[in-house]
């Protein structure tokens, strides 16, 4: 019997050795991350002040590119169109830390006007840049891309 439960715990324990977990870093990105995104949903401006870094720049799925203060000043007026969609489905994300530098990488399905149920959704790629200085982290770049929904099938 002994035996038995020795085996058990060290099959539980290299099982529990074998599931990827978050580094440190990786955790305090996350939270970060989370962080600004609840920020730029309730348009708290003090919070995104904060957390914005300077140079900042969100390249829109227009191609249109939004400087710092401008992305701050429309977030607090909740004219984003990411402030506007009903709650989308994660597809994928992916968070890759280089040092002091971080890249989120997600891709949603949402709908840009949440009453909208007879269209299809969008599919949408975002790309969050996160970089630390003096032990903060701040968002320092974004880019929002709609991509096409993969062929029926594949």
């Amino acid at each position: 019997m002994i035996r038995v439960l020795a085996i058990a715990m060290v099959v539980t324990v290299l099982q529990a050795a074998a599931v990827p977990t978050q580094t440190s870093v990786e955790r305090e990105v996350t939270a970060f991350a989370q962080a600004v995104d609840d920020a730029v949903k309730a348009g708290d401006g003090p919070a995104l002040e904060r957390m914005v870094g300077d140079g900042f720049e969100f390249v829109h799925s227009t191609g249109r590119v939004e400087e710092r203060a401008s992305f701050i000043r429309r977030a607090v007026a909740k004219q984003l169109a990411s402030q506007r969609m009903g709650p989308g489905e994660i597809i994928s994300t992916t968070l890759r830390v280089f040092g002091e530098t971080a890249i989120r990488t997600t891709r949603v399905s949402v709908r840009l006007n949440p009453a909208d149920t007879a269209s299809p959704p969008l599919q949408i790629y975002t790309r969050d840049v996160y970089a630390r200085g003096d032990g903060t982290w701040h968002w320092i770049s974004a880019q929002s891309t709609d991509v096409a929904p993969p062929a029926a099938g594949k």
